[in-house]
């Protein structure tokens, strides 16, 4: 086999090789990772021949990942003799090279972890490579690295908390004492791995001990040196980061600040080099946000940290290095605002007022562009992250003094260009964009600044980004023009004259008038005639989304008119657009026509769902205008009901309109309603009709509905549930890819879900319920989707919570019926093993991450409902599925005797952890890092 292997692998590396052999190459690659023979195959390449190094390099890293994921495939009486094969292997590369090296230190750590009968691992290290600092030091780095994810073994927690500790703990004071010594070697490759051991050591490392000892000067000396400068001060990061506790530290936060600070003066002397930049700004920055409560503690012993992260944040060369200043300043504001801190809050005010100065010279757009798209996406949102310093500085300093600040440069800016002076828009756009970003912390009753910034801003030089950028600002301070209205008709002729400009400007003015419309609402009634006018003329010619914006915003203001004026605006601002509709609804149907219905129809709910309903009111303006229209809606669905893009934005209307605004007013249309939805989802199957189906349930399932209400939304979900289940039938009798219908299937669950809700009796002990745990079966097996996945686990734990004494959720009260309990008990104890074996399947190779915790959830609730013996058998009857040995009899007998200990004692959360566990480890070892499985071989011993 191993020449085979490095056949492949000289077709894998080959320059000249097609992409076909290349693929063929991979692929036996890939599958003799999972071979037994691999294991000595590996160890006879990387003894020392003519094998290239990269076929040794891919022989180390299978090694590494065989310990990691198939160390069960070693017979237990030859696991000792594996390592001394590896440890051997490890001495002979460990000048290098480094790569491999390195794969072999990881290996030699995760089997240190996993046989338990290898002891005395570091003494035995120690002793080995005590001449071999640099192979030992890279051991040690990686091996509390390696330990840090016990889920990657089979350990139990007892287990794994007791090997750390003999590997870790009961080893940190020689671990110490062995890096001191190294720490003295003049060759900068032993100094860098020593201090990256540090870091990888300092949770089992007393830090106080280290701050105490030499090594802090002999850290802090490695700053200087280019080799070992990044290594160092990751360290120094490290050793400050576990100070964070300011009460436990203070002696050696003392001691750190004193070395930090002393670091001040390489910020300008290595201006010139980026990386050095980067590094220091790193520093300062880590110490500082771990220090914030210290700081702003004592904040005359600690400004000169605070200005020196200042200065960091000034550096405009490489962008992503102010970021790491962003956090301290917001967790130092956080503290500043509170009472006990404002002698601090004084101390820091100026840095925080030069804070601005500097985002806003940050926040300038390149005078020559941008190199491409992903630069300037990157310095937008780069914007923002600045925009919320600016935030913390406005906090900090108050809004008057902060809004002053890009107030004062653009004032400057203006008369300049009166002056004659060439302004680029740049220059006044980055202050407009600071007060934008600030105005969330501005209070509506601010009175120095804003009144001289709205005028400003109306009379501003004509300039397209400017333009943009003072509407969006204007759209940010409406609630403050709603306390001062008599600025409101100059800022909405100024945002109004914006959609005459280009589609850009033109959104900005549309997200305007949507807040203005929100905020001021009740100051624009009277315009209302004026705004009619502007939507009807200006409303066809924009974007989707700025119409969408502006209805959303009009429709603000026409709810608060008084309640004998809406249905006349309602018939104002509508009727044009019902009156298209019903145009279209007699067009024959075609892409383009159902495109124009559905963007319509979008139009009046935005507009209609937005008007507060009194369902008492028998004058319900809303109602009566959905009554009125309501003819137009069942026709468009008649003629265009096939467009799933039609029927979706139809039963948006219908959900969110009709019934959730109107509610229990439009009981008189009740029936046609539900025979609406009934009859379309017949013909198109579309699973927006069930999703809307739901909400008549809720609308007209409580039970302070009327009898007959209640009765007829009974009959209306059996007939869509019916319906459902025959079309699922259909499909599986053909033959058809069920993940093809798996938005259906959620939203089929989402209205069995409201089902239960409103009718769970008759639901449970109806004809239903065994299609219902086919359904289930089928969708925990066949599908890969989060969404209908979760719709599924919650109804399915809503649904077996009633055979307990009280259900987890229902809207009928009183006890459970011992008939309803009774059912669901039989059916666990008919259909669990098929449920426990696709769960614990599903939690292995097919469920997302997200799933997790409700799918151990429902696994619960069945073992709770089933006898103890029964759940034992399921699980094991689950593990015989698996393939031939992915699982090691060991294991296997392991899981089995903690869950039967777990159920014996009633501890069924117990044998969900453990259920939960094993998949999440079978899964990283034989799915997840594999395509398939193939874990059969012949034994082998190994040769020392």
């Amino acid at each position: 086999m191993s020449q085979n292997l490095i056949a492949a692998l000289n077709t894998f590396y080959a320059p000249t090789a097609d992409a076909k052999s290349r693929e063929q190459a991979d692929k036996y690659l890939r599958e003799f990772q999972k071979e037994d023979e691999a294991w000595q195959v590996c160890l006879e390449v990387l003894q020392p021949n003519e094998h290239s190094t990269e076929a040794k390099l891919f022989c180390a890293q299978t090694l590494r990942s065989k310990i990691v994921f198939d160390l069960h495939q070693v017979p237990a009486d030859q696991l000792l003799s594996l390592k001394e094969n590896l440890v051997s292997l490890f001495e002979q590369y460990k000048d290098g090279p480094k790569l491999i090296r390195t794969q072999l230190a990881i290996a030699l750590a995760n089997f240190s972890l996993q046989v338990l009968q290898w002891q005395g691992v570091l003494p035995e290290m120690v002793q080995r490579f005590n001449n071999s600092p640099a192979a030992l030091l890279q051991f040690l780095k990686v091996l509390p690295e390696e330990l840090s994810d016990m889920k990657r073994t089979f350990l139990s927690d007892e287990e794994y908390q007791k090997r750390t500790d003999e590997l870790l703990q009961e080893n940190a004071k020689s671990v110490l004492e062995l890096l001191l010594q190294y720490s003295k070697s003049q060759d900068p490759t032993v100094r860098e791995l020593v201090f990256y051991c540090i870091n990888s050591w300092l949770g089992e490392l007393d830090v106080v001990e280290i701050i105490n000892s030499p090594l802090l000067d002999i850290i802090f000396n490695a700053t200087g040196d280019d080799a070992t400068f990044e290594p160092a001060v990751d360290c120094i990061c490290s050793l400050v980061r576990e100070t964070r506790d300011v009460h436990e530290f203070e002696d050696s936060i003392a001691k750190l600040h004193e070395r930090v600070l002393k670091l001040r003066p390489k910020i300008h002397a290595e201006h010139d080099d980026p990386e050095v930049l980067r590094g220091l700004t790193r520093l300062f920055s880590e110490a500082a946000e771990s220090w914030h409560v210290t700081i702003a503690r004592n904040p005359d012993t600690f400004r000169a940290l605070v200005e020196t992260v200042c200065e960091c944040a000034a550096f405009d060369d490489d962008l992503d290095v102010v970021q790491y200043t962003f956090y301290f300043w917001y967790n130092l504001k956080q503290l500043l605002v509170l009472e006990p801190y404002q002698h601090a809050r004084e101390v820091f005010r100026d840095i925080y007022a030069k804070l601005i100065d500097i985002m806003i010279a940050h926040l300038h757009y390149p005078m020559d562009g941008f190199a491409d798209k992903n630069e300037e996406d990157k310095f937008r949102t780069f914007r923002h992250d600045m925009g919320d310093v600016l935030k913390d500085c406005c906090v900090v300093i108050g809004a008057s003094e902060a809004l002053a600040k890009p107030f004062k440069q653009i004032v400057d800016l203006v008369e300049a260009g009166r002056n004659g002076q060439n302004v680029p828009w740049q220059k006044i756009e980055a202050p407009l964009f600071s007060m934008r970003s600030m105005g969330k912390e501005v209070s509506p009753e601010e009175s120095v600044i804003l009144p001289r910034l709205m005028q400003l801003l109306v009379s501003l030089p004509e300039h397209e980004k400017i333009r943009y950028a003072a509407t969006l600002v204007l759209g940010r301070y409406t609630a403050w023009t709603a306390n001062n209205p008599q600025f409101l008709q100059d800022e909405l002729n100024y945002i109004t004259a914006g959609f005459s400009y280009s589609l850009t400007v033109q959104t900005a003015a549309a997200q305007a008038l949507m807040h203005f419309c929100h905020d001021c609402g009740p100051l624009l009634a009277d315009y209302t005639e004026q705004l009619h006018t502007f939507y009807t003329t200006v409303g066809p010619q924009l974007d989707l989304d700025s119409l969408y914006e502006i209805t959303d915003g009009l429709a603000h203001v026409v709810d608060t008119l008084p309640q004998d004026k809406i249905y006349a605006s309602l018939e104002s601002f509508c009727d044009p657009t019902f009156a298209s509709l019903a145009n279209l609804a007699k067009q024959p149907s075609s892409e383009e026509t159902c495109t124009a219905v559905a963007d319509q129809i979008e139009v009046v709910k935005i507009f209609l769902e937005l008007i507060r309903a009194d369902y008492n009111d028998p004058q319900n303006p809303l109602a009566r205008y959905v009554l009125k229209t309501w003819p137009v809606v069942t026709e468009l669905l008649s003629k265009h009901g096939k467009s799933s893009i039609v029927a979706e934005r139809i039963t948006k209307y219908i959900k969110f309109v009709c019934l959730r605004a109107c509610g229990p007013s439009l009981k008189p249309i009740l029936g046609e309603i539900a025979n609406l939805l009934v009859v379309a989802f017949e013909n198109t199957q579309y699973g927006c009709f069930l999703w809307t189906s739901g909400e008549v349930l809720r609308v007209f399932g409580p039970e302070e509905c009327e009898a007959d209400t209640r009765e007829a939304s009974w009959e209306f979900a059996q007939r869509q549930i019916s319906t459902a289940f025959a079309f699922i039938s259909q499909r599986e009798q053909q033959g058809l890819d069920f993940s093809d219908i798996s938005d259906l299937i959620e939203d089929l669950f989402r209205l069995l879900q409201d089902t239960l809700l409103y009718f769970p009796y008759r639901l449970i002990t109806s004809s239903f319920l065994e299609p219902i745990v086919q359904v289930i079966l089928m969708t925990l097996q066949r599908l890969e989707h989060l969404e209908p996945l979760i719709a599924c686990l919650h109804f399915s734990r809503d649904l077996f919570s009633f055979g307990f004494e009280s259900p987890s959720s229902s809207a009928t009260s009183g006890p459970i019926p011992p008939d309803v309990r009774s059912t669901i008990v039989q059916t666990v104890a008919s259909q669990g093993q098929n449920l426990t074996t696709a769960i614990i399947i599903g939690l292995i190779h097919s469920f997302p991450g997200d799933c997790a915790t409700d799918a151990s959830g429902l696994l619960l609730a069945i073992f709770q409902l089933a006898n103890k013996e029964a759940a034992v058998t399921w699980i094991a009857h689950t593990l015989d599925q698996l393939p031939a040995g992915s699982v090691a009899q060991k294991e296997r007998e392991k899981l089995l005797q903690n869950a039967t200990t777990a159920f014996g004692s009633g501890d069924y959360k117990r044998v969900r952890v453990l259920v939960r566990d094993f998949a999440a480890w079978y899964s990283r070892r034989n799915v997840t890092r594999r395509t398939r499985l193939k874990l059969s071989g012949p034994n082998f011993v190994f040769r020392s």
